[in-house]
């Protein structure tokens, strides 16, 4: 927690007590503590809290930050949000950590908030999450854990290559449309089969809608009209995202399956006789 003094647009100054937290991307004040209406209704937020629930926004504007170790006040914008929404005065998010007269470093394993070379410390605890930007390297500055025995100008090659196929897509997704890969999957019927959709709920129907936009301004999914419908899966991760998953399983009973046998081991272990590269799943490179 940290104590500084907001200084509102109409002048009035207010003293709060301040938590920081990186997870937050906003800054939210309480609004008892606020001197100050702007008038201005505020725009529709799409933010939720950790429980998915709605953030509710009273009012939004600008205010300087005032501090005994900054010279001269910091602006960042503020969201005013009910009193039961957080328990401390203020809630001070990434947009004030990102200021550039604000950095953050780790000394002794506290969290150190640095004002113009001056420090304020914060407890450990009242650090939720980090984000770090990779700023000032160049784009070629992947770690793909590339043999160091290899040439330098094939390490560069090789980081292109996955810079373009990967990180920005260039490769994947063509605009022109001269790429037109065709999938062809042999039923053992005609026998048609469709299902309803699966029930969502609001919220649910919300992030599916824009998992399809997405989908749809990236050409990876087009509209259809068929006949065959399999149901959609929403699965959560980890981060507390969905993922878009399709049930196949009535379309697997029609499957006609390709039957390949799988190659021998030491068959491929013949394969690398007198080659000079090797690539793996994890990206890595070596020599023979």
């Amino acid at each position: 927690m940290i104590s500084i003094t907001i200084k509102y647009p109409n002048g009035v100054l207010s003293d709060v007590t301040a938590l920081v937290d990186t997870g937050s991307p906003i800054s939210l004040l309480k609004s008892t503590v606020v001197n100050y209406v702007s008038g201005v209704v505020p725009p529709k937020s799409d933010l939720v809290g950790i429980n998915q629930s709605k953030l509710s926004i009273v009012d939004q504007f600008s205010a300087d930050i005032l501090h005994p170790d900054l010279d001269i006040p910091i602006n960042i914008n503020f969201h005013v949000v009910p009193n039961d929404t957080i328990k401390s005065d203020c809630l001070l998010g990434r947009n004030f950590l990102s200021h550039p007269r604000i950095t953050l470093s780790v000394e002794n394993g506290q969290f150190l908030i640095n004002f113009k070379k001056k420090s304020v410390n914060i407890s450990f605890e009242e650090i939720l999450s980090i984000n770090f930007k990779n700023e000032g390297n160049s784009d070629l500055d992947i770690d793909l854990n590339i043999e160091n025995k290899l040439p330098e100008n094939f390490k560069i090659k090789v980081k292109q290559i996955f810079k373009n196929s990967y990180l920005t897509g260039r490769d994947i997704v063509n605009d022109d449309n001269s790429l037109h890969p065709e999938m062809i999957i042999q039923l053992k019927s005609d026998k048609q089969f469709y299902f309803r959709p699966r029930r969502l709920s609001f919220y649910e129907k919300e992030c599916l809608q824009k998992i399809l936009d997405n989908m749809l301004s990236k050409k990876i999914i087009r509209l259809s009209k068929s006949e065959y419908s399999s149901p959609i899966v929403l699965v959560k991760k980890k981060n507390g995202d969905y993922r878009l998953c399709v049930d196949y399983c009535e379309l697997n009973k029609y499957i006609m399956k390709d039957r390949f046998p799988l190659p021998l081991i030491d068959d491929n272990i013949d394969l690398l006789k007198g080659k000079k590269y090797l690539s793996g799943p994890q990206g890595w490179l070596s020599s023979c």
